[in-house]
């Protein structure tokens, strides 16, 4: 009965709020809120973004962290910590041809 009762109050306290009300709009609502929900995103995935941008060896890894466990403050941090770690670089092996080797006493 309460589950009930809670239930036909936040219908009518939705139905009488005054910003769900049919009035005529220029349509800069919903471009406003378009624009809030893709800054909540880009902040959600802030430690991905930067550690795509960054080149990090790990982007996927970090990218799924974030993905799973951004939600929590300890998930996001923690995908934000490791997308600002060091870039490991490949190394790079160079062939050195020296001409000493070459030359033999024999």
């Amino acid at each position: 009965m309460r589950l009930l009762t809670w239930t036909a109050a936040l219908a009518v306290t939705l139905v009488a709020h005054p910003a769900l009300a049919a009035t005529p709009s220029d349509g800069a609502d919903a471009v406003a809120g378009l624009m809030a929900i893709g800054i909540l995103i880009a902040a959600y995935f802030f430690p991905a973004i930067i550690a795509l941008l960054r080149g990090h060896h790990n982007t996927l890894a970090i990218f799924l962290l974030n993905l799973f466990f951004g939600w929590t403050f300890f998930g996001w941090l923690g995908a934000l910590i490791w997308a600002a770690t060091v870039v490991q670089r490949p190394t790079e092996y160079r062939m050195v041809h020296d001409e000493r080797a070459r030359c033999s006493k024999f």
